[in-house]
């Protein structure tokens, strides 16, 4: 009964939030949630650094990731502390990864690659779990089941990745074709549903001069797939189905990451596949070899109570809230727009 009603709120909230997103996000006023004073200018003005939206979905998306890493090995009986250090070193390489991968490709400062920071977290994964309980390694907790475990971490990447695409909606980056280029098909599918972006400051305007053009909404359908293939995973891991539960959260987001590229326009295809398109499909072909070379593992089903229960103290909440403003401050500052600030007096409240 509690898997059941955990289920059901988890897809109506994800769906309440898609759906909200959808056509909120894309309006300029999502874009920048504060500016702050930094230096001045002129005598009356200040320059301003912008803190976007994109931070705040970008810090919802790796807190919520977390989070639910933690909820899912905690109803394994796994302790909220192994969990959570766990966690915390996977987060400790992908997040930097993010921006040190897409410098790499992109040769950009100033940009992040969630497909970087999956792609560097799927290969590091299984080595790590596996060397937690090692002999020697120190881990506390002892050894952890590992398919379960990766299971859950490609739950929470899910989660994570759907929440993340929100990011991009509000910044305008990560944009789909102008629906003038697409087949009919396509067309007809997106027609009412198209994003259009109109603000300056957002990456399809200024990068690619889309001002209202109605684009694919790849950020929006990307959202829905991967946290719809996060709450079907999660079916199958309460259930007992871990391997169909690591099979559909990785092979989905992975496969889709390789399919959806094609719909996007900001990224240029000098070849068959992009440079990450070709991680996305590297993930997928090791996350098939994984699932075959894992055997089944025969435990009590998991106990979703539990996992909750153990998310439900100080301590965890408290990381939780702290991991959300450092990633929010790492991501959240805007290097690509600038802001001027100035300051009057309301006499007549004088």
């Amino acid at each position: 009964m509690a898997s059941s009603l955990f289920v059901l709120g988890l897809m109506a909230g994800c769906i309440l939030l898609l759906r909200w997103a959808w056509f909120a996000l894309p309006q300029g006023e999502w874009q920048m949630v504060a500016a702050l004073p930094v230096a001045r200018r002129t005598a009356h003005s200040w320059q301003g650094l912008n803190l976007t939206y994109y931070g705040v979905w970008t810090a919802t998306a790796v807190a919520s990731a977390f989070a639910m890493f933690c909820i899912l090995l905690g109803s394994l009986g796994v302790s909220v502390e192994t969990a959570a250090v766990l966690g915390a070193i996977l987060l400790a390489v992908c997040i930097p990864a993010a921006k040190g991968l897409a410098h790499v490709i992109e040769g950009k400062a100033y940009v992040f690659t969630v497909g970087g920071a999956s792609f560097v977290g799927f290969l590091i994964a299984p080595t790590v779990i596996w060397g937690w309980g090692h002999p020697g390694a120190g881990g506390p907790g002892g050894p952890l089941p590992l398919l379960p475990t990766l299971a859950a971490l490609a739950i929470a990447y899910a989660f994570g990745e759907g929440i993340g695409r929100l990011a991009c909606i509000s910044f305008g980056c990560c944009y789909g074709k102008p629906l003038t280029i697409c087949s009919p098909v396509v067309r007809r599918l997106f027609g009412t549903r198209a994003f259009r972006f109109a603000s300056p400051t957002q990456k399809a305007v200024y990068q690619a001069g889309l001002v209202g053009e109605p684009l694919v909404p790849i950020q929006g359908v990307t959202a829905g797939v991967c946290l719809g293939a996060g709450v079907l995973a999660i079916i199958f891991f309460l259930a007992g189905w871990f391997h169909a539960a690591f099979a559909t959260a990785a092979l989905v987001t992975q496969c889709w990451r390789v399919a959806s590229e094609w719909l996007r326009a900001d990224i240029p295809h000098q070849w068959m596949f992009s440079v990450y398109q070709t991680m996305a499909a590297i993930n997928a072909l090791y996350a098939l070899a994984l699932g075959a070379m894992l055997p089944a593992v025969e435990s009590a089903l998991p106990d979703i109570v539990l996992g909750l229960q153990g998310l439900w103290h100080p301590a965890v909440i408290l990381l939780v809230e702290a991991l959300w403003a450092l990633v929010f401050l790492y991501t959240g500052r805007s290097m690509v727009t600038a802001s001027t600030l100035s300051f009057d007096v309301v006499k007549d409240r004088i």
